[in-house]
């Protein structure tokens, strides 16, 4: 594993929860509840891999409101998807900033079962609002690693 990516991790996350949505996270925090809500997006070319950001829904349903101004009752799962989506891209576009080039960055396919196999590279566990969140760096290894997976839909 590379040393830096846990703390680029931290970094990064704290930065875009704190600074876009005003919700400051505290990082190493086991939380008794698993996240269930889950944003990915996927970074292909000299490093490839995924990049997840899980909370629990009533996280989810908060991180919505504030991103789109909608009151947290009206937020729908559509909403929410669309809100976790963004926020992996924003954190994963961070991240992006700290590996080899060329990168690029994507949504991940339907299936993710199209993904191929990763290894944990990074992954931190917060907890913001008194709820958990995680942020999991994985590479793909193996053929996946050298793009022999297929591309995206709509990419």
């Amino acid at each position: 594993m590379i040393a830096f990516f846990p703390d680029a991790i931290r970094t990064v996350t704290e930065h875009v929860w704190t600074e876009f949505l005003g919700c400051p996270v505290i990082p190493e925090v086991d939380h008794p509840e698993e996240p269930v809500v889950q944003g990915q997006v996927l970074l292909r070319g000299a490093w490839a891999g995924v990049i997840s950001v899980r909370c629990s829904e009533p996280l989810a349903r908060f991180a919505t409101s504030r991103m789109f101004g909608i009151p947290g009752e009206e937020v729908g799962s559509e909403e929410m998807q669309d809100a976790m989506d963004e926020l992996a891209n924003m954190t994963g576009g961070n991240l992006k900033a700290l590996l080899p080039t060329p990168c690029d960055i994507c949504l991940p396919p339907g299936d993710p079962a199209q993904l191929g196999r990763t290894r944990v590279v990074g992954e931190v566990r917060f907890e913001c609002n008194g709820e958990p969140l995680h942020v999991v760096m994985a590479q793909f290894s193996g053929a996946d690693r050298n793009g022999d997976r297929p591309a995206p839909s709509g990419s």
